[in-house]
C-alpha cells in the first residue's frame, strides 16, 4: 500500500511542470542544509536527495536539467553559507554594501556545479534504470571533487559532512577520505528515490532497503569498533598545550584604541593556568593574534616574555601574526611563527591557501578593486610543509601549521613527503558570529583529524577554539564567543597512518572514471 502510495506520488512529482520540479529541488536543497553542522540531522539526507532525484528523472530538456539541478545546489548552498555575509555586516567595514552580492552570489555560483552535473547525468542517463542511477551518483561527487579543486577550489560542507554528529560513521573517512564517504552517503540516500522510479518488484525493493540498512550498520559498527578498540593514547614525553581563546570582537581587533586591553587578553591567556613543571608546554595564540609592527615595541616584547616565561618548563609560544616587509611597497604575510622564550622566531609558515577576494583578489591586474581585509593583498606561502624547530625535535614533534580555512582542503593539509606528529590550525571565525560557520569549520577540523591520523590543535579567536584527538574526538573545546585558557597534554598519532594518507583520493577518483567509463560505454552498446 505504502508502495503504490510512492508510486502514484513520483509520477505526479514526474509529471509537473518544469519550474514546480525546480522548486521542488530547491526545497529539497534548502532542506538538505540542515544535514551539516550545527544540526547534522544527517536524516534528512533520505528525503532531500531522493526528491532531488525524483525532479531530475522528469527532466524532458537540457534546461529543464540544468535548472533543476541550479535550483537545488542554490537552496543548499544559500542556506548552508549565508553566514559568510556577515563578514560585511561587523561595524566599520566599508564594503557592507556588497552584502547582497554575498549572501547570494556565492551560492549562485557555487550551484553551477550541481547544474553542470545535472546536465551530464540528463544527456547521457536513464534514470529509470541500474546504469543511470549509478552514473548519476559519479558524476554528482564528480562536480563536489570539481568544485573542491577548480579555481581556488572551495570544498565546504560535502556530503560526507552530514556525519559530523555521527563519530562512529565518520571513521569511514580514515579508509575513503570525505570523497569517498560522500559517494556512500550519496548512494544511500538517493537510492530510495530510484526504487520508487524503477518500479521494481516488492520483494526486490525490500531487499535492497533491507541491504542500505545493513551497510550502514556495518560502517557504524565498525567506526564504534575503531573508536572503542583506539582509546586516545599520550606519549610519555608529549608536550602540554596551552590553548588561548581571547576572545576579542572582530570590530576591535583592530582598533588602535584597544591594542592595548586586546593584548591583555592574550598575555592574560599566558599565565590563567598554573605552570606546568612535568613537561614542555606550548601556548596557541589564534590567527593574526598579533602583528609585527606590536613585536617590534620593547615593552609588548618585555610583557610577552614575562609572562611566557610563567607557563613552566620549556615554554613556547605558536602564534597567528600579521606580517609586514618592506617600507615603500609592503608585503603582507598571514603566518604562524614559532617563538622561544625569549619571544625569538624560531619557524615561521605562511598561509599559503589564501581566501579570494578577502586576501587576494584573483586576475588584480584586471580587476582594480582591492580585498576586503583593506590591506593590498597577502603574499601566499609555498604551501603544506612539516614544521620542525631547531634543537627541538624531542621536546616538540614536528607539526603541520595551517592558518584558517587551509583546513578545510582534504588531502592537502599535510606534506606527504614529512608526515608530522600533529596539525596545528589558527583561525579568526569572528567575522561570521555565532553562526553555522564555526561550526561547520569545526567539523571540517575533525574530519582531517580522522583523515590524516592526527592530532588536531585549533586555537580560534572568538570560538571554536578544539583540541581533536586523531579519531575526530574532541578532548576539550572553547565554546564560541567565550574567552578561556585550557591545558591538554598534546595526543599521540595513530599507530599507522591510515589508507587515506597512503592513497589520498586517488582510489575514488579512478573508481568514478570508471563508472562513467562502463555507463558511457554500455550506453552506446
Amino acid at each position: 500500500m505504502i508502495l503504490s502510495h510512492l508510486h502514484t506520488l513520483a509520477d505526479r512529482i514526474i509529471a509537473l511542470p518544469v519550474f514546480a520540479r525546480a522548486g521542488l529541488a530547491w526545497l529539497a536543497g534548502s532542506l538538505m542544509a540542515l544535514t551539516m553542522a550545527p544540526t547534522s540531522w544527517w536524516v534528512l539526507l533520505f528525503p532531500c536527495l531522493s526528491l532531488f532525484y525524483m525532479t531530475l528523472t522528469g527532466a524532458r530538456t537540457w534546461r529543464d536539467a540544468t535548472l533543476i539541478g541550479w535550483a537545488f545546489g542554490f537552496g543548499f548552498f544559500l542556506f548552508g553559507l549565508f553566514w559568510i555575509s556577515n563578514a560585511l555586516l561587523v561595524p566599520g567595514n566599508p564594503f557592507k554594501w556588497v552584502w547582497p552580492l554575498a549572501i547570494a552570489g556565492l551560492p549562485i555560483a557555487l550551484a553551477f556545479f550541481t547544474a553542470a552535473s545535472s546536465w551530464i547525468v540528463w544527456r547521457f542517463a536513464n534514470l529509470k534504470k541500474w546504469d543511470g542511477f549509478v552514473f548519476f551518483c559519479a558524476i554528482i561527487i564528480a562536480g563536489e571533487y570539481a568544485r573542491g579543486h577548480i579555481l581556488t577550489g572551495f570544498p565546504w560542507n560535502l556530503y560526507a559532512y552530514a556525519w559530523a554528529g555521527t563519530l562512529p560513521m565518520a571513521q569511514t573517512a580514515a579508509l575513503v577520505g570525505p570523497y569517498g564517504l560522500s559517494l556512500i552517503t550519496l548512494i544511500w540516500a538517493a537510492l530510495p528515490g530510484f526504487l520508487v522510479i524503477a518500479r521494481f518488484k516488492k520483494t526486490t525493493t525490500a531487499a535492497i532497503l533491507i541491504a542500505i540498512v545493513i551497510s550502514m550498520m556495518a560502517l557504524y559498527g565498525w567506526g564504534a569498533a575503531r573508536l572503542h578498540t583506539h582509546p586516545t593514547q599520550f606519549a610519555d614525553n608529549a608536550p602540554a598545550i596551552r590553548l588561548i581563546q581571547p576572545n576579542i570582537p572582530q570590530a576591535d581587533k583592530w582598533d588602535p584604541e584597544k591594542t592595548s586591553l586586546n593584548l591583555q587578553k592574550l598575555i592574560d591567556g599566558l599565565t590563567a593556568n598554573p605552570p606546568v613543571t612535568d613537561r614542555p608546554v606550548i601556548a596557541v595564540w589564534p590567527e593574526t593574534a598579533i602583528s609585527t609592527r606590536l613585536l617590534s615595541i620593547p615593552d609588548v616584547r618585555m610583557a610577552i616574555t614575562s609572562s611566557l616565561q610563567l607557563m613552566g618548563r620549556d615554554p613556547l609560544l605558536l602564534s597567528g601574526i600579521l606580517i609586514r616587509e618592506g617600507n615603500e611597497t609592503p608585503s603582507y604575510g598571514n603566518s604562524l611563527v614559532a617563538f622561544d622564550r625569549d619571544l625569538q622566531p624560531l619557524a615561521r609558515f605562511d598561509k599559503a591557501h589564501l581566501v579570494p577576494f578577502g586576501e587576494y583578489i584573483p586576475l588584480q591586474s584586471i580587476l582594480p578593486i582591492t580585498p576586503f581585509v583593506q590591506f593590498s593583498g597577502f603574499t601566499p606561502g609555498p604551501g603544506p610543509q612539516t614544521l620542525t624547530l631547531p634543537g627541538l625535535k624531542s621536546v616538540v614533534p614536528p607539526f603541520s601549521p595551517l592558518v584558517c580555512y587551509e583546513i578545510i582542503f582534504p588531502g592537502a593539509v599535510t606534506d606527504d613527503e614529512e608526515r608530522p606528529a600533529w596539525i596545528v590550525n589558527v583561525t579568526n571565525d569572528g567575522w561570521y558570529g555565532n553562526s553555522p560557520g564555526p561550526y561547520q569549520h569545526l567539523a571540517q577540523t575533525m574530519f582531517r583529524a580522522i583523515e590524516e591520523g592526527l592530532p588536531v590543535v585549533r586555537s580560534a579567536n572568538n570560538g571554536i577554539s578544539a583540541i581533536i584527538d586523531p579519531y575526530g574526538r574532541i578532548l576539550t573545546r572553547i565554546p564560541y564567543d567565550k574567552p578561556g585558557s585550557v591545558d591538554v597534554i598534546l595526543p599521540a598519532d595513530t599507530p599507522n597512518a591510515p589508507f587515506y594518507v597512503v592513497w589520498r583520493n586517488a582510489p575514488v577518483v579512478i573508481l568514478l572514471v570508471l563508472i562513467i567509463l562502463c555507463c558511457a560505454i554500455r550506453r552506446r552498446l
